[in-house]
């Protein structure tokens, strides 16, 4: 018995717990928000995670009209940095959370925007998430003048946002508004759009199962190797 789980059963067993174990990934659309219908819910997401609607900080507000989103009433602080942002809470945001035994590497964070229909609207917005408590900017972005919400991309390091397992906040800060009336303060938002993959996560226990068959299979090649000598 022992002799035929040496030639077979250990060694596909083995194979079997190791893909087990390392199971690839493949890049997706982990979500997109693209505000058909005037929500702020997120229109698609990628299985095994979920995403909150976007919502307002204290200092704004959200408003979509005609299936784009708008975040209105930016402050004229005479300022585009993000600790003036900061400082009144002007930010939209939304959290990722992977399902139980589910992990995400964000790889891509793309938008439509514009600075509303007279330009008054914030001339940058800042990145930030609760990995650092919204401290620091992980990237930013220039917002163009006009009406029509244009492409850009915040720049994703590659270290930081992978292997997530836990729920992340994103909090996007803009800054520099002008203008005198609040109305015309407004960022125009439409297709934000998050990649990246979602993959399973080993449990303990399979991990634990994977180690103790090798252990196992080596123990009883020693056995067999230990009675061969005993018996010459």
């Amino acid at each position: 018995m022992l002799e035929k789980l040496n030639n077979l059963g250990f060694p596909i067993l083995g194979t079997f717990t190791f893909f087990l174990i390392a199971a690839p990934s493949h890049a997706v659309t982990l979500g997109v928000y693209d505000f058909t219908g005037n929500t702020a819910a997120a229109s698609s997401v990628a299985p095994n995670i979920s995403l909150s609607s976007i919502s307002a900080g204290a200092g704004v507000g959200i408003n979509p009209l005609l299936n784009v989103g708008r975040i209105t009433n930016f402050n004229n602080t005479g300022s585009n940095t993000l600790a003036s942002a900061q400082g009144i809470n002007e930010f939209f945001t939304f959290t990722l959370t992977p399902d139980a035994g589910f992990s995400v590497n964000l790889t891509s964070f793309t938008l439509d925007v514009s600075r509303g229909l007279l330009g008054r609207g914030p001339t940058v917005l800042y990145l930030t998430s609760s990995l650092d408590g919204f401290t620091n900017s992980v990237s930013s972005v220039n917002v163009p003048t006009g009406l029509v919400p244009q492409n850009t991309s915040f720049v994703i390091p590659g270290f930081g946002f992978d292997s997530i397992t836990t729920p992340i906040t994103f909090n996007i800060y803009g800054a520099g508004a002008s203008g005198n009336i609040a109305a015309i303060r407004t960022l125009n938002l439409d297709n934000l759009t998050l990649g990246g993959d979602v993959s399973a996560v080993p449990y303990e226990f399979e991990t634990g199962s994977g180690v103790l068959l090798f252990a196992g299979y080596f123990a009883v090649k020693r056995y067999l190797k230990n009675k061969a000598k005993a018996k010459a």
